[in-house]
This record gives structure tokens, C-alpha cells and sequence, in this order.
């Protein structure tokens, strides 16, 4: 779906300023030697351009990773799945800014910046530009059968942000995926990956802000 994604977003950038997001699905077709191929139904979707329309406030924000990131999230997130982001690669794609979707340590999809010579194959003209992909067949085992319905809670929940000192080539979300296992934690947000002086060489610093709740008391301190 890839190629057919990228025409798409170049004609749509000659015809606007503003920003672009198009999705599509599909079923797409990898090479088995000496098989026939392999069918996977494929979600795809590509963005680019302004966040938000151009007001009178003269306010920008440009999509970025993060952004891509956290529209992914939310559609797994509708679908009742936590995924875990690691770092990836491909030939379409950013090195540093491609990210493996890993769902109970199956992959199930990608994520990343479009590499500035493949802007340029397909007439980009607004770039950054990111892709994201989910193959839906490794998604589906994961769905869950039943949604259960929780109410809104009666008691204020707790913030407290979190720093921790980690090797280097731990993984955040691997760090934020333990986190949540907890009971009495809701979400927990990376506000800040820190690597300098102030830590070794072979270390990282990163910061979580930790949303705590109970559903029967107000927690103490």
C-alpha cells in the first residue's frame, strides 16, 4: 500500500497547504519462493503538513513522530490493545526514526519518517512526512473478545513524575510497558529521554509522568 499511499499524499500536497492524513486498507502480497504468496490485509497510512488548519493566531505545529505515534495509539487503543514501540528499520524509512509495533512480542506493524530521497522519488513537497502500518492479521489474535464497560471513577486520581537511570539500549517503552502492570497506575507518559553529563556514557535518563488511581479510596501520599 505503500507506493499508492505516497502518489496519493503528492497530489493532495499540490493541491493544499494544509495539513494531510489518508489511510487506506487492503490486501498485500509477499513473495514466497517456490509457494504461492503470501495474502496479508494491510492497514496503511501516511501524514504530512500542518497539525491543525492556519488560523488568524498565526499558530503552527507541524506533524512529527510523536504525533504519527500517538494516532497509532489511539486506534489501537480503540480496539482495546497496548502496543509497545521498538526501534526498526526499513528502506523506505528513517534510521533513528523508524520504530518496530510489537503487540505481546509479536510485531504487528511499523512506524517512521519517510526518508528524504523517497520524498524526492514521489514529488513530495511538504515534508517531513510519516508512515505507519499495521498488518492485520497479526493484529487480530489480539483483539479482545469481550470490551468491558468501567465507570468513571469517584476519587481523584495522583500524579507523581518519575526519573529513572537506565542502560542505554533499554527500550522506553519496554520501561513504560512495566509500569503499567501495576494496579494502581492508569497511564504512564515518557515526558523525557536525557543523555549527557549529568549520567554515564553508557546510560539514560528517563522521565514518566505516573498517573495513579484507586476505584474504592483517595490515595495517600
Amino acid at each position: 500500500l505503500r507506493g499508492g499511499l505516497l502518489r496519493t499524499l503528492a497530489t493532495n500536497q499540490r493541491r493544499t497547504e494544509e495539513g494531510l492524513r489518508l489511510f487506506e486498507t487492503g490486501r498485500i502480497y509477499n513473495n514466497r519462493p517456490g509457494d504461492l504468496p503470501d495474502e496479508r490485509e494491510t492497514v496503511g497510512a501516511v501524514l504530512a503538513g500542518r497539525k491543525l488548519p492556519r488560523t488568524w493566531t498565526g499558530e503552527e505545529g507541524f506533524e512529527d513522530f510523536f504525533g504519527a505515534k500517538g494516532i497509532l495509539e489511539a486506534v489501537l487503543a480503540g480496539l482495546g490493545i497496548t502496543a509497545t514501540f521498538e526501534p526498526g528499520s526499513s528502506r523506505l524509512l528513517h534510521p533513528g526514526r523508524t520504530a518496530r509495533v510489537t503487540v505481546s512480542g509479536q510485531e504487528v506493524g511499523l512506524i517512521g519518517e519517510i526518508l528524504p530521497d523517497i520524498a524526492d522519488e514521489f514529488d513530495l513537497t511538504t515534508r517531513p512526512a510519516f508512515l505507519f502500518e499495521l498488518d492485520l492479521n497479526h493484529l487480530a489474535p489480539h483483539l479482545p473478545q469481550w470490551r468491558n464497560y468501567r465507570p468513571t471513577g469517584r476519587f481523584p486520581g495522583a500524579i507523581r513524575d518519575l526519573s529513572l537511570i537506565v542502560p542505554l539500549k533499554t527500550h522506553a517503552g519496554t520501561v513504560g510497558e512495566l509500569i503499567r502492570t501495576f494496579p494502581s497506575v492508569t497511564t504512564a507518559t515518557l515526558l523525557d529521554v536525557y543523555t549527557g553529563e549529568a549520567v554515564s556514557a553508557e546510560s539514560k535518563s528517563l522521565s514518566y509522568r505516573i498517573v495513579y488511581h484507586s476505584p474504592t479510596r483517595t490515595l495517600t501520599d
